[in-house]
This record gives structure tokens, C-alpha cells and sequence, in this order.
């Protein structure tokens, strides 16, 4: 058979099977409409004269999937308490958080599977005699008369509220079940009432033709306008009268809270013997046997790379086929050992494979329905360097002062092998040092720039330190009242001595200190002294000062004549100790005693 023919027949053969299905999917319809009718029939014989199935308004999903707590029958229905049920039964005791389960209490309507349901008491009130709104808490529940049921979800317990939490479970299992249950509470009386607390979302609820919502909310055993309160007691009218009826959403827990009134022994339960619900189970299936053929078709996928990649890396993954509507195995990630990309080091990591040639849309597993080309690439990170800076002193013996050590420039980051860097800028002003006396100024970087390769850079910088510098200098003075040194003498003094530090100790310097004659004043000068033999310098400059004193040249003085009035000079020795002042005046007055005598003479002689 050639290719056309072949694919004639199996075209041919697709429609008679497509039409076959067809059928099945409309007999399939029609059971479906019959099953709803039949589980709608087994509602209304439950709610008997009272209601029918369309009071709750329920959806046809609602109907297929209806769950309703029933009683045990018979062997059909194996209900049962479990141990710890019976235990609390033989105890007469409930307390706070105790939990107790029944057995195969309803069917999962999708599964036909027996559904457990596991009880846990929340919480509990005593409301026998605190008429208000707030009553205490306890922590057991006192049961009486039946107990937990036997044959029935239900306990008995005089003078309590009780909150319970129901869970649906997979028979003999804890694994939850979802269902989408019908809560009938068949028992609730004059001035009790139920109140579906969680679980399921919104609810629909209907009650009995005794019922009434309570809206009062200081009403002690109701408390909230979403409670459900029981009718009259007479006990002639149907017992569907005091039902209340709560319809949830799908859900695999609820908790509900039922309010005891004032009376005693109270039936708490969800579902009773008043209940006559068999789930219709005989819903028929429509089957249809067809054999759809079609031609192999497959697809290839293709990996490329897409931008910058290492020189080396794992090789690229073959190209894959896979049948059509396959699921897609990704190939894993390309990996590489190298690190460097265009001389510079770094990290190559791949960025996974994508959909799309931008390399944003990520490539998740898919199922194949044409030829596909993933692709996958690579980022480069450099490795990243820094360039740091150090100062160190320049001068031995002196350590660089903490206020020059902060002025260090700031570290420089996020540089790459190959980058030129140079020293960053600082304060590089001189700094003077009170304590050591001195300055430090900026001499050099250890090198004036450099180029990374794989490691940080670190440049040194030297201050040097200068001591401040001082100097002595000279000074000649004249020692003599009322005589000046002559210029020639004070040009003689020792020249200044320089660049001297703190501390230094300094003589007076050397000089000509040979007496000076001076003709003009008809006498000699002499240096005497400096005034210290020494100094120290204390952070400034210092200055000594040489003394030099005048000796006037003495004359002899002629013997007095029997004319004359003999006048006696003092000797030098004399001179000497009274100084050059004194001296001179003595002379002066000697030489003015001379003269007078003498113009007595000369007038003596005029007169003769």
C-alpha cells in the first residue's frame, strides 16, 4: 500500500471511531441526566414531605458529588467506633482536645471508597445556671446517657456547648479526604441551636418549619445572627421540623459549635436514625472501543549558543528527536574551568537554556510539537582588584604623626587586570609637628602609577620630616658711660651661627678681641666679656652680647714752681679702678686747676 492509500485508511478509520465516540458521549449524557434524577429521588425520600432537592438550590456538580453523614444499617454500611471512642464511653468523659473516630461513615462519591470522619473536641461551656453571653470555658465534657454513638455521629452530654472539629479521612488512613458534604443536625430543639463555625467557604443552610435564625446577640447559648435555633418540642410534628441543614463547599474539614439550651441530656450529632439516605450506586457507563491510528512524527531539538563563551567549555549537547507531543529532557548546563576572557581573569557561569534567542525566557521541560532550538549562554564577571595607599616617614628615627597617617587616600575599588591606576589625591600640605618641632612635607610616591594583573596595587607615600632651624647671633656693646664703640670695633663681631635645632648648646664664635686704639678719642678700647658663656635653644633664636670698655691715655703733669700752685693727678692705678668716666673728669679738673693757677700768675705779673 503506497503512502496516500495508507493515509486514506487511516483517515477513514479516525472518523468511524470519532463518530463512535460521539455516541458514547451522548449515552454517557443521558446517564448522567438518569443518575441526577435518581440521587435527586434519594433526597427527597430523605427529606420526606418537608423539602424536596431543589430547597438547597444545589448545582448538578453539587448533586454528583453529595456526601451525607449516615447512620449505620447493616452489614452494607460497616460503621464502627474506634477504641479510643469506646474508651471515652467506658471513662463517661470527654476532654478539651481528646479525638475519637468512626469508620466507614459515607462513601466518597467519586471513588465508591469508605470515608472515616475523626472528631476533636475544640472547646466546651458549661451553661447550666451563667445566664450570659460569655460563659466559662471547661476542659472536660461529663457524658451521659447513650455516650458517643454507636451506631450513629453523635454524643451525648447534659449542660454543655461544645465545639467540634470533624475531619474526613481515607479509611484507616489519616490522609484527607475533599468532599462536598450535606451536614443534617436532626435533633435540635426549642432554644438550641448550631452554627457551622469554618471550613468549606460559604454555605447554603435550610431549617426546619420550627426553626428560626437568631439575630439576638446577647443570647447566651446562641451569641452570632448565622446560628440556626430549634422549634416547639411537640413531639407530633414530623421530626424534620427541628432539622438544620448545612450545605458546604468542597472541603476535607469543618467545625461546627452546637449551643445545649437549658435542658439536660442533650444529643449533640451530625446525622441520626431519622435519616433514610442510600446513595443511588448503580449509575451506568457508556463505553465505546475505538482505535485512533496516526504516522510517526517527530521533532528535533537543537542547542546553540548565543553571545560570548570561554575558549574551553563541555561540548555543546547533541542534537535530541523526540515523538510528537514528547516531554523535552533540558540538558543540563555547559560548565568550563576557565577564568579569563580577552587577557582579563574572572568567572565564566552559564545562564541556563532558554526559548528565545534574547536569553530571557527559560527553558522548562515541554512537550514537543515542532522542531525546537534551545539556546544557552554565558556572563563573564572580572575579578575585581582594589588599589590601596600607605604613608611611611622618610626620616630615621622620626614615626610619621597619626594626624599625616589619616590623610591616606581612599582605597579605590571594582578595578580589573589590565587597568592603569595611579596614587589617588590626599591632603598633601606640610604639617607642622609641635611636638618634635618641625615639618613634615610630601617627598614621593613609591612609584607613580601601575597596572593590575590579578592582584590589588598599593602605593607608598614618604613625608620627610625638617626640624625647624634657629641661630645665635653676636652683638658688641660698649661697657663705658657716655662713649660709643667706635664702628671699626663692632664690625669685628663673630658671625652668626645657623641652622641650629632645638636644644642645641652654642659658645660665642671667635673674633679679633686685640685692644683697639682709638687716636680720636686719645685712648684704647678693650673687650671685656659676653655676657653668657653659653646658650640653649628653646624653640627660638638666641643672641649674646660682648661688652668692650674705653681707657683714655694719660699725661704727666710739671713740678710745681714757687708761682704755681702744685696740683696732684691721681696715678694710673687709680684711673683704672674708677673707671674712664671718673678718670676723665679728674684730669679735666686737674687740668682746670693748672690753667687757673696759671692766669693768676699771668695777672700777678701785669700788676708788677
Amino acid at each position: 500500500m503506497n503512502a496516500e492509500s495508507a493515509k486514506a485508511s487511516i483517515e477513514s478509520n479516525n472518523r468511524t471511531s470519532i463518530a463512535e465516540l460521539r455516541a458514547a458521549i451522548q449515552q454517557q449524557e443521558a446517564y448522567n441526566i438518569k443518575f441526577k434524577e435518581d440521587i435527586t429521588s434519594a433526597v427527597n425520600t430523605m427529606f420526606g414531605k418537608v423539602w424536596d432537592a431543589n430547597s438547597l438550590q444545589l448545582t448538578d456538580e453539587q448533586l454528583a458529588n453529595l456526601a451525607v453523614i449516615t447512620p449505620a444499617k447493616n452489614a452494607e454500611h460497616p460503621f464502627g467506633l474506634n477504641a479510643d471512642g469506646i474508651a471515652f464511653n467506658n471513662k463517661g468523659k470527654v476532654a478539651v482536645g481528646d479525638s475519637w473516630s468512626y469508620s466507614n461513615v459515607l462513601e466518597d462519591p467519586k471513588t465508591g471508597s469508605w470515608v472515616d470522619l475523626k472528631l476533636t473536641l475544640v472547646k466546651a461551656w458549661n451553661t447550666s445556671r451563667i445566664e450570659n453571653p460569655n460563659p466559662p470555658e471547661v476542659s472536660e465534657v461529663r457524658l451521659s446517657g447513650s455516650k458517643l454513638g454507636t451506631n450513629e455521629v453523635s454524643m451525648y452530654a447534659g449542660d454543655f456547648d461544645v465545639q467540634v472539629n470533624v475531619e474526613f479521612l481515607e479509611h484507616g488512613t489519616n490522609i484527607p479526604v475533599s468532599l462536598t458534604p450535606m451536614l443534617i443536625y436532626t435533633d435540635v430543639d426549642e432554644k438550641q441551636a448550631v452554627r457551622i463555625d469554618s471550613g468549606g467557604g460559604d454555605y447554603l443552610r435550610l431549617m426546619g418549619s420550627r426553626g428560626q435564625e437568631v439575630t439576638d446577640r446577647s443570647s447566651r447559648q446562641f451569641g452570632a445572627s448565622a446560628n440556626l435555633q430549634g422549634g416547639s418540642a411537640d413531639n407530633s410534628l414530623p421530626v424534620r421540623e427541628y432539622w438544620a441543614i448545612f450545605m458546604l463547599q468542597e472541603t476535607s474539614s469543618f467545625t461546627y459549635t452546637f449551643f445545649d439550651g437549658p435542658g439536660t441530656d442533650v444529643l449533640h450529632g451530625i446525622g441520626s436514625g431519622a435519616l433514610d439516605f442510600n446513595r443511588p450506586t448503580d449509575k451506568e457507563h457508556a463505553q465505546a472501543e475505538i482505535t485512533l491510528y496516526r504516522q510517526a512524527v517527530k521533532h528535533s531539538v537543537e542547542y546553540e549558543i548565543i553571545g560570548d563563551s570561554p575558549e574551553e567549555s563541555s561540548a555543546l549537547p547533541a542534537s535530541q528527536e523526540y515523538e510528537h507531543n514528547a516531554n523535552v529532557a533540558i540538558a543540563g548546563d555547559l560548565t568550563t574551568d576557565s577564568d579569563v576572557k580577552d587577557g582579563i581573569d574572572g568567572v565564566w557561569s552559564f545562564r541556563g537554556w532558554t526559548t528565545d534567542k534574547v536569553l530571557t525566557e527559560a527553558a522548562l521541560g515541554f512537550a514537543i510539537t515542532k522542531d525546537t532550538t534551545l539556546y544557552g549562554g554565558w556572563t563573564f564577571e572580572p575579578n575585581q582588584y582594589k588599589v590601596t595607599h600607605g604613608f611611611k616617614s622618610g626620616t630615621a628615627g622620626k614615626a610619621l604623626p597619626e594626624d599625616i597617617a589619616s590623610r591616606v587616600p581612599d582605597d579605590k575599588t571594582g578595578v580589573v587586570t589590565g587597568d592603569l591606576v595611579e596614587p589617588g589625591s590626599f591632603n598633601d600640605a606640610a604639617y607642622e609637628d609641635n611636638d618634635n618641632d618641625g615639618v613634615w612635607s610630601f617627598r614621593s610616591w613609591d612609584k607613580s602609577e601601575a597596572t593590575i594583573s590579578r592582584s590589588n596595587a598599593h602605593f607608598i607615600g614618604t613625608w620627610v620630616f625638617v626640624p625647624n632651624a634657629y641661630k645665635v647671633t653676636h652683638v658688641f656693646r660698649s661697657g663705658t658711660v657716655g662713649m660709643e664703640l667706635p664702628e671699626v670695633v663692632a664690625e669685628r663681631v663673630p658671625e652668626d651661627v645657623t641652622d641650629l635645632v632645638n636644644g642645641s648648646v652654642v659658645e660665642p664664635g671667635t673674633f679679633d678681641d686685640s685692644d683697639y686704639v682709638d687716636t680720636a678719642n686719645d685712648g684704647v678700647w678693650s673687650f671685656r666679656t659676653w655676657d653668657s658663656s653659653e646658650v640653649t635653644i628653646d624653640r627660638a633664636d638666641a643672641q649674646v652680647v660682648g661688652t668692650w670698655v674705653f681707657t683714655a691715655n694719660t699725661k704727666p703733669v710739671p713740678p710745681a714752681s714757687a708761682n704755681n700752685v702744685e696740683l696732684e693727678l691721681p696715678s694710673k692705678p687709680q684711673l683704672a679702678k674708677t673707671g674712664a668716666a671718673s678718670s676723665w673728669a679728674m684730669v679735666a679738673a686737674a687740668i682746670m686747676a693748672v690753667l687757673g693757677v696759671a692766669i693768676l700768675s699771668l695777672r700777678k705779673r701785669f700788676k708788677e
